[in-house]
């Protein structure tokens, strides 16, 4: 799957969106799918399409804005909440949720799908700071598969803010300034939908203890799909081909039908080099904010004609300022004023 990698594949079609992210060209050693339902935000509200526009304006105008104001927090070694050393911020809430499991016996819960981050994390007790969430909150001790990771792991190595406890504790911090504190474990996870579950075993997560904000409305945790060492699949990403595409309904849908996620050699779909079908795009690594999606825009067309602005407005830029990405938390497009 080689030719797939790093490259990004929209399904042209008129209702859905079908993005296919891969992080790397490394072979496979199995052919483990996983595939998971997708649920809007804002499904069975009994909202109006205006009403569903301006929820997802909001959601995304906050996202955006707290993406370019880049403040960050961190900690140091000796505890939580010390400022000299920076923590890079990410982008936290989002438009989509995922049903998911964890533990043994396995646990349901929603978390937040976010191709912005990486960490996956859920509440976890006994807990100095929750907020409320719909499903039981995850007891590691209840679990015989649950272990804390050592800070000799790569995993804690990974983490843009941690110390030893002596466990490895992190603090992961949002772009809307909200957080989640707590101890990295490993996990069995359950995924899956339509009656079909796979379990993965030994999956770090942050087991959060100490969790604040409104950026997770509605979720118990998060999932992060992004380039990093953290996020599930660069986790699983030998068992999965290390790439996933999601196909999104169209939000005029009065009826918000799920969408779907699928991890594996299913993602890339079968028509892939038919043109009138998909087109594909390379995908840019920024060295500034690796986790993200980026993608080379070159240029706007309306009606077949290609509109007179500078390249230099989309440019990512040696500094690492600039650029276009892709993210699952937007559901609008945001540019440059100049491109206007």
């Amino acid at each position: 799957m080689a030719t797939a990698a790093n490259r990004l594949l929209f399904l042209l079609c008129t209702t859905n969106l079908l993005v296919l992210l891969s992080t790397s060209a490394a072979g496979a050693t199995t052919d483990l799918d996983i595939r998971v339902d997708l649920i809007h935000v804002d499904a069975h509200r009994n909202l109006t399409l205006l009403e569903r526009l301006q929820r997802a304006i909001h959601r995304g105008s906050n996202r955006f804005m707290s993406l370019r104001q880049g403040s960050t927090k961190g900690i140091n070694g000796t505890g939580m909440n010390q400022s000299n050393i920076q923590s890079p911020v990410h982008t936290g809430s989002g438009e989509f949720l995922m049903n998911l499991a964890i533990g043994t016996p396995p646990l349901p819960f929603l978390a937040i799908v976010d191709t912005g981050s990486d960490l996956i994390w859920t509440q976890c007790s006994p807990c100095t700071n929750c907020f409320t969430q719909s499903s039981p909150i995850f007891d590691p001790s209840n679990s015989s598969s649950f272990s804390k990771l050592p800070c000799s792991s790569p995993l804690c190595s990974a983490l843009p803010s941690s110390t030893c406890t002596p466990d490895c504790a992190y603090l992961y911090t949002y772009g809307d300034s909200s957080t989640t504190q707590g101890i990295l474990g490993s996990e069995t996870f359950t995924f899956g939908s339509d009656n079909k579950t796979v379990s993965v075993d030994k999956i770090g997560f942050g087991c959060g203890e100490d969790n604040e904000g409104n950026g997770f409305k509605q979720a118990a945790g998060l999932v992060g799909l992004g380039r990093g060492p953290l996020s599930l699949i660069s986790q699983v990403g030998s068992s999965l081909y290390k790439q996933f595409s999601y196909c999104l309904t169209s939000i005029d849908d009065a009826d918000m039908k799920t969408s779907r996620l699928i991890f594996g050699s299913a993602a890339v779909p079968k028509n892939l080099n038919d043109s009138k079908v998909a087109v594909t795009t390379p995908m840019v690594v920024n060295d500034a904010h690796p986790s993200f999606y980026y993608l080379e825009l070159k240029g706007i067309s309306v009606g077949g004609k290609r509109l007179r602005i500078p390249r230099s407005v989309f440019r990512l830029n040696p500094d690492g300022t600039g650029g276009l990405i892709i993210d699952s938390g937007t559901t609008m497009t945001y540019l440059e004023a100049a491109a206007y």
